[in-house]
């Protein structure tokens, strides 16, 4: 005559939630709920947060003592302290309330990058002037309608240089895009467009004219990592490898929210974004993140589907405009991160 349920805290609104929250369309209480009489115990809450973790608590202990932690497994398969002490460092609030502290969030909408991110992306834009830079990548996020075209140039320390220019004929692109692989001396293995807004078409003009490495990125494709047999970088016989590979895919729930989740871990590492770029600032300033019931994190839709009810605005409701200076310079970082699987696996084409 017993249960035992096993959830998390993330977004949902069913029975899980209710029991611990409460139900909000009745008087239903959340919680541990007892019997009339106060002899039996109906429901049980039991929170287990990290900080329950036996590795985490030696961690404490050792603390306490004035000791300097040990980092020693006392249970394996659980949070460690070196895991935990860099999960509170790099996740957001919503992050930490549910994984840590096993709580629903109850907060506003987080943003991707906060005022204080922007700023140390400008301090260290600043710090870094007059370095000699090795252009790593380039975005392009081809002009839709009346849109702009924008062309990002990144390398690992921050973005080199953005371009946005109106383009009514949209034939110049290719052109201008090669140009600007010369310039900075990028191959064209390291050229990443958008695949809708003609990207596509571009890209298949660039393959025509020679330039064959040409990659495209659907924004609304599904995180697929490649599989351990094929990709040389990973070990097959290493498990924990294997599984951080096939982990990726369930972070975020689509390549729009893995792109922008890697612009965000990289700007927390000190990646620079010349204070000259406000428009680019002020696009990255204002896109919330939010997670849904699996814990992937997920951004606003660029434009809502068709047939879509929802009355959550887009990102270009959100932004008064599309996020073209945004989108290309996402698409020049995880080119810069992912090009050898690209080039190796053919992923693009």
């Amino acid at each position: 005559n017993r249960s035992l349920v096993i959830g998390n805290p993330w977004p949902c609104d069913n029975f899980f939630k209710h029991a611990m929250k409460g139900h909000p369309g009745t008087n239903a209480p959340g919680g541990d709920l007892w019997s009339r009489d106060r002899k039996r115990c109906l429901r049980k809450i039991i929170q287990i947060t990290a900080e329950d973790s036996p590795n985490v608590v030696l961690a404490r202990e050792e603390i306490a003592l004035g000791l300097e932690p040990s980092g020693s497994i006392v249970l394996p398969g659980v949070k460690d302290w070196e895991e935990y002490q860099d999960e509170e460092e790099t996740w957001d609030e919503v992050q930490r309330a549910v994984s840590h502290r096993a709580e629903f969030w109850e907060g506003e909408d987080i943003l991707l990058l906060t005022r204080a991110l922007l700023d140390q992306a400008k301090h260290r834009a600043e710090a870094i002037q007059g370095k000699r830079r090795k252009a790593e990548a380039i975005g392009i996020d081809p002009a839709e309608g009346g849109d702009k075209t924008c062309w990002a140039i990144v390398d690992n320390l921050g973005l080199i240089e953005l371009i946005s220019k109106k383009t009514p004929d949209t034939k110049v692109i290719p052109m201008e895009t090669i140009a600007l692989g010369k310039r900075y001396n990028v191959p064209s293995e390291r050229w990443f467009f958008d695949r809708s807004g003609g990207g596509w078409e571009h890209a298949c003009d660039l393959r025509s004219m020679g330039y064959q490495g040409v990659n495209t990125v659907g924004f609304g494709e599904s995180v697929s990592p490649p599989s351990s047999p094929v990709d040389d970088s990973i070990d097959p016989y290493d498990p924990t490898e294997v599984h951080e590979a096939r982990e990726e895919k369930y972070l975020y729930l689509n390549r729009r929210a893995e792109m922008y989740g890697m612009l965000r871990l990289r700007v927390k590492r000190g990646f620079a974004l010349p204070a000259q770029y406000t428009e680019l600032r002020r696009q990255l300033g204002l896109i919330p993140i939010r997670y849904d019931g699996e814990g992937r994190m997920k951004l606003p839709p660029k434009d809502k589907p068709a047939g879509s009810k929802s009355k959550d605005p887009t990102l270009k409701q959100i932004l008064g405009r599309s996020p073209d200076e945004a989108d290309a310079l996402v698409l020049a970082i995880y080119g810069m991160d992912t090009a050898e699987d690209y080039i190796t696996l053919g992923r693009a084409f």
